[in-house]
């Protein structure tokens, strides 16, 4: 589980680098936005995959830990221990582990295992166990399958430069003054500048600001 979470971990932040360089600066909201789009739906669907994994091998794995145990002493014993078969935490266990009703009721609430005698819990523990351990070897899997894909991604190196300052220079190769996001108000600085108004903000005019007549 450590070596999973820090592998997630750290590969999310670089996943998000790395699909930001490969768009244009304009694009770099949309890309953002994608790889978190995409990583949450994958989220959600692995945990729904892995659940269904689980839950459907957990009935298996618990009826082979019983059958296995039948052959331990220990648990043959406490099968047949009266005070445990009259104990209400532990005698329905007793009963469905002896007259083969099945483990229907592990599946659905597994807080009984915390309670009830540890030699008879140590099957149905055994059980939730090994089909983790499947749920973790399939996702080893797909990490594996993830990292051979991430091979053939073409590298492309990082840019030298802010989104801001990229967007700024392709404005500028356009020949245009277009600011990012705005008109073009280099005609309006141009009028601004002839009527007195200096670049530091503070006005000059003599005449009513309202009145004065911009370029569209």
């Amino acid at each position: 589980m450590f070596v999973l979470g820090a592998g997630v971990g750290l590969c999310m932040q670089t996943l998000n680098l790395a699909a930001q360089n490969a768009a244009p600066a304009k694009d770099m909201g949309v890309s953002t936005s994608s790889a978190t789009f995409f990583r949450q739906m994958g989220g959600t669907l692995g945990v729904a995959v892995f659940l269904s994994i689980l839950f459907s091998t957990v009935g298996n794995k618990i009826v082979t830990a019983i059958t296995s145990s039948f052959h331990n002493p220990a648990f043959v014993a406490a099968l047949h221990n009266p005070a445990l078969a009259n104990d209400p935490v532990n005698g329905p266990i007793i009963h469905q582990l002896t007259t083969g009703q099945g483990v229907g009721g592990a599946l659905t609430d597994a807080s009984f295992v915390s309670k009830i005698n540890p030699v008879l819990g140590e099957p149905f523990k055994a059980g939730f166990t090994n089909s983790i351990d499947l749920v973790f070897l399939v996702a080893a899997a797909v990490g594996v399958l993830a990292f051979l894909v991430a091979l053939f991604i073409k590298e492309i190196p990082l840019r030298s430069q802010s989104g801001m300052q990229s967007m700024m220079e392709g404005a500028e190769a356009a020949g245009g003054h277009e600011e990012i996001g705005g008109p073009d108000i280099a005609p309006i600085a141009e009028v601004v500048s002839a009527n007195g108004i200096a670049p530091n903000g503070k006005h000059a005019l003599e005449e009513d600001f309202s009145t004065m007549q911009l370029p569209v």
